[in-house]
């Protein structure tokens, strides 16, 4: 069963953040846990239906969004009430891009399994699952399988991994140098109408909406491809992607540097000059 992230810029309820009281958790309480599952408070059944919640703290292919912290501390009021696992993927916004080691902690929700995979080995293939002794003692013998689990390569190259980030202090260059970022990209906003939102204020975890009018936000999907073309064409590299592909997505690395950082904004400066006098 699917539901819709918090997504506030382009609520899929309506709604408008803070007014709106975190609806999308109540949205999720009320149209696919009430009736369905059964609360710890009944003392007939402690099992719920449902055996886990999966989320990213930080929507990431999905167009980078950022939601409230409330909206995990929602769904975690919710795991605990229905008795099913919180498991937070962490395999984009953890390892520092948001400005902490993993995304979950801007909301001091604790999840009951996290899931790291990508960054976590430097580049070779490799994942691992954390989770709490209790979680991980009720696996059965050969309940999972893997060919290349724990292996020793993969382990060693995590482990150096870990280490860099900490000893060279990657996590705070995060937060300095992505509000370095932020602030740049909200100076674009405050020039060009066809940016209809900056997501940011969290480490490296950056991203651009296009709109072709801020009051409907009708979004600007030509645009926004005609953009990525011209970016590239200039040297500046970013996904694209969105609900609407109609967001920039920035994903640098977290040794990124200002002079760097310039350079991307002046690029995009640039392109966004020839796309206004294009299409709008």
């Amino acid at each position: 069963v699917f539901f819709p992230y918090a997504y506030c810029y382009r609520c899929p309820h309506g709604r408008e953040y803070p007014s709106c009281d975190i609806f999308c958790v109540d949205f999720i309480e009320k149209n696919i846990l009430s009736g369905k599952e059964t609360p710890l408070g009944d003392q007939k059944s402690k099992i719920s239906n449902v055996a886990a919640l999966i989320i990213e703290p930080m929507q990431c292919s999905g167009g980078y969004i950022i939601p409230p912290d409330e909206f995990l501390q929602g769904l975690k009021k919710l795991s605990d009430k229905y008795n099913f696992l919180l498991i937070v993927d962490e395999i984009q916004a953890g390892l520092g891009r948001t400005g902490k080691l993993w995304g979950v902690e801007h909301s001091g929700v604790e999840p009951d399994i996290l899931v790291i995979g990508k960054g976590i080995s430097g580049g070779l293939p490799f994942g691992a699952i954390v989770a709490r002794k209790e979680i991980l003692s009720n696996w059965a013998p050969c309940a999972h399988v893997s060919t290349f689990a724990g292996y020793a390569l993969g382990s060693a190259n995590a482990l150096k991994v870990l280490e860099i980030i900490e000893k060279e202090k990657l996590i705070e260059r995060s937060n300095k140098i992505g509000t370095y970022f932020y602030n740049k990209l909200l100076e674009l906003k405050e020039d060009y109408s066809i940016i209809g939102d900056v997501t940011g204020g969290k480490g490296l975890f950056l991203a651009v909406e296009l709109v072709k009018d801020r009051k409907t936000k009708e979004p600007a999907i030509s645009e926004t491809e005609f953009i990525r073309e011209k970016c590239y064409d200039e040297g500046l590299l970013f996904q694209t992607g969105g609900y609407l592909y109609n967001r920039l997505l920035f994903i640098p690395a977290l040794t990124i540097t200002k002079d760097s950082i310039d350079r991307a904004i002046s690029i995009l400066k640039d392109v966004l000059e020839i796309t206004i006098k294009r299409f709008l």
